[in-house]
């Protein structure tokens, strides 16, 4: 039996980020992932995904996060996992 918890990656720019393209890009690498679009301002306008999955390992979230941090250029996220750890990626 395995089990699988929450967890929420956020990621965020001052230029625009289009979330639809990152789940196209994301799908295509076979990694599922619920992702909602949010503006912020937050002490300056900004433009960010949110990536929502259930997770196993450390290995899942590092699937998710090494991609879109190198195609996107992303040097930190906020990262959520259940009520386990909260903080930056």
């Amino acid at each position: 039996m395995s089990i699988y918890i929450p967890s929420t990656i956020s990621v965020s720019r001052k230029n625009p980020l289009d979330c639809e393209e990152m789940a196209s890009y994301l799908s295509e690498l076979g990694i599922y992932t619920l992702i909602k679009s949010n503006t912020s301002t937050l002490p300056h306008k900004e433009y960010g995904c949110q990536l929502t999955q259930s997770v196993k390992t450390y290995d899942d979230i590092k699937n998710i996060w090494n991609p879109i941090k190198n195609k996107y250029g992303f040097t930190c996220a906020h990262i959520s996992v259940a009520n386990i750890y909260t903080g930056c990626i």
